[in-house]
């Protein structure tokens, strides 16, 4: 009986480490993910709001997230110098 109960109890701890190491692992990508960016993953993706979640998607959808942000802010850029340089596009006279 001895036996079976250390069997049974070094399996608990082996699942008790391996779900340990996952959530570490999780922890460090969700620590990982900028704090604007996890804002508007949060915004547009409510779902994320599991930490789990969170984590695969950064994980699965990071680089095209960080693309599109990319994206927006050249964009944004370029109608600011578009604006300097064409001011009476602005003027609302």
């Amino acid at each position: 009986m001895k036996q079976i109960c250390k069997i049974v109890l070094g399996i608990v701890l082996v699942v008790m480490i391996i779900r340990a190491c996952q959530m570490e692992y999780v922890c460090d990508v969700a620590d990982s993910i900028p704090h604007d960016i996890k804002e508007r993953i949060l915004n547009d993706h409510p779902e994320c709001v599991d930490i789990d979640v969170l984590a695969d998607f950064w994980v699965n959808k990071g680089d095209s997230i960080v693309a599109e942000i990319v994206a927006e802010q050249e964009y944004e850029k370029e109608l600011r110098e578009y604006l300097q340089q064409h001011p009476e596009e602005w003027d609302n006279n």
